[in-house]
């Protein structure tokens, strides 16, 4: 016999959705007494499972590292008052579950102490490599620089995030009487992950000041947007460190701030609303009423396009998990027609980045590897003709620390990354000087003799 109270079981009503959603507002952020449980994927209904726990509870499970395809173990947080009930209900359903730890706060307060205060004065390669700095003072990098660097850098307005923040691009390299391949990069989408925030602005820096780099610069322009949620990344830093998405705000907001926002990279118009993603608010994973609706997405979207017959690369810097991951992302097993053309690639900026301290990237189709997310950033981006498109998950592999990598790694995980970004731009940069020469090549008129002038000049030698 089950040891579920049949009530428990039941679909939850409006007024029990409604109530979990005011008992969500009530749970506080800070972490105390938040139990990580961490379960085995092996059944083919664990995504159906684990829907029906997340409607259970009103939807306060937070995915630590979402469940991937079967056999990856996946990690979720979970509050004390529902510890019991998720441990009876994975159980029930026979999925493996062990906790993992009991307490994730001191881990958070270290990181709360260590946050950067707002930077006077300028901001320097000690501050990026040190500090998770706040968006005010990213922001204030790329204007720095493209202040002290006119000859080639520029720096502009790429979109206004929903809570009125002002999100920059920076481009870095020299002026050329052609256009130029670009390398778009870009980071941040999701708020918690503050590393990939970190090593966009050391690959900005290193690719400004490193003189190594000035020839590369002088025939591919590297675009990169730091931060591409700023709302939620401050939000993450003052209030919810574990929030992951946009902070736009819908009817559902009223009730429960689990129910603000959008995931980012679910919200872009390719396959859009299908599989690997929730069309309810409060979870982590919803796509938003419609395929752009979120400003920032929007304007990144509008920027790619705008340049997409330049864009050779797309990189979006995520974390966590080591991972270099290809398109197609939106369904298992379906891959673009030059798949050999993205894993040969994957494979060299993977080798670059083991290169520099030994710390090895997995390569591997996004939804094969790691699970099916349509209106992936990735996905559309290749969809519009761009021909490396990846999705780099950085640092750590594990849950401890997972997306709360301490200041002391930053530096290391910019530099490794460098090295891949570096492989991949001078890849593009050396396919393409290939593609003009053959351009010039095959538009070039081959000149024939007449065979009257042949016949007359066999002629002559008779």
């Amino acid at each position: 016999m089950s040891p579920w109270p049949q009530r428990a079981m039941q679909p939850p009503s409006y007024l029990t959705f409604f109530v979990s959603l005011l008992l969500v507002a009530l749970v506080d952020c800070n972490f105390t007494d938040y139990t990580v449980v961490r379960i085995a994927t092996t059944k083919d209904t664990i995504k159906d499972d684990l829907r029906r726990l997340d409607e259970l509870l009103g939807y306060r499970i937070d995915y630590l590292r979402q469940v991937r395809c079967t056999g990856y173990p996946a990690e979720m947080l979970v509050h004390e008052k529902d510890l019991k009930f998720v441990q009876r209900y994975l159980d029930e359903k026979g999925i493996l579950n062990e906790l993992i730890t009991s307490n994730m706060t001191q881990q958070l307060r270290r990181e709360r102490r260590a946050l950067a205060a707002h930077v006077n004065g300028d901001i320097t390669l000690d501050h990026i490599q040190k500090k998770y700095l706040s968006f005010d003072d990213q922001m204030a990098l790329l204007l720095q620089l493209a202040q002290r660097f006119p000859q080639f850098v520029d720096v502009w307005q790429i979109a206004t995030s929903y809570e009125g923040r002002t999100i920059y691009a920076i481009k870095i390299g020299y002026p050329s009487t052609i256009k130029k391949p670009i390398l778009w990069i870009d980071a941040g989408i999701h708020a918690r992950e503050w590393i990939s925030h970190s090593t966009a602005l050391n690959i900005i820096w290193q690719f400004i000041h490193d003189s190594s780099y000035k020839r590369l610069l002088h025939e591919i322009d590297i675009i990169v947007v730091p931060n591409t949620n700023p709302d939620g990344y401050e939000y993450s830093r003052d209030t919810n460190r574990m929030w992951r998405k946009t902070r736009s705000r819908s009817t559902a907001s009223r009730f429960s701030e689990q129910c603000t926002g959008v995931d980012g990279n679910r919200n872009y118009p390719f396959h859009f609303g299908e599989e690997g993603v929730s069309h309810w608010p409060c979870q982590e994973i919803y796509c938003g009423r419609v395929a752009l609706s979120e400003p920032e997405v929007l304007g990144l979207a509008a920027a790619i396009l705008e340049r997409k017959n330049q864009i050779r690369g797309y990189i979006a810097l995520h974390s966590f998990g080591q991972d270099i991951l290809y398109p197609w992302g939106h369904k298992v097993h379906v891959y673009p027609p030059d798949v050999e053309d993205l894993r040969i690639m994957a494979h060299g900026v993977a080798a670059a980045i083991q290169s520099v301290y030994g710390t090895r990237y997995l390569v591997s189709n996004s939804a094969d590897g790691l699970y099916p997310a349509s209106g992936a950033a990735d996905d559309w981006a290749k969809s519009i003709g761009v021909k490396y498109s990846y999705t780099f998950e950085l640092s750590p592999t594990q849950l401890d620390p997972g997306f709360v990598l301490p200041e002391t790694h930053i530096s290391r995980v910019g530099r490794e990354i460098m090295e891949g970004v570096a492989y991949m731009a001078n890849r593009i940069r050396t396919e393409e000087a290939g593609r003009l020469l053959n351009d010039i090549l095959s538009s070039r008129p081959i000149r024939r003799r007449s065979h009257s002038r042949v016949f007359a000049s066999r002629r002559r030698h008779v």
